[in-house]
């Protein structure tokens, strides 16, 4: 698994932000996992952390946490600390 992004656009300039980075965060809802797109951003070690939604399936964090990247998950709904 990778770290995608849709957007012709701006890939070079976030690869080279990823290389001159001590840390990578990735933030970015659980919809956009697990899908297929064509443009490669980083490898997933690469990634220290990712900031995603409960959503996640346990195979998906699995793949994370297997290679080295740290989870957190957030609530998305205020609603959720009620």
């Amino acid at each position: 698994m990778f770290v995608f992004c849709e957007n012709r656009n701006i890939i070079f300039t976030r690869k080279q932000i990823i290389n001159i980075s001590q840390t990578v965060y990735v933030a970015a809802d659980s919809s956009k996992f697990n899908k297929d797109v064509a443009i490669q951003v980083c490898p997933v070690n690469a990634v220290d952390m990712i900031i995603t939604d409960y959503s996640l399936s346990k195979d998906t964090i699995n793949h994370f946490t297997d290679n080295g990247v740290q989870l957190k998950i957030v609530r998305t709904n205020i609603e959720d600390t009620k």
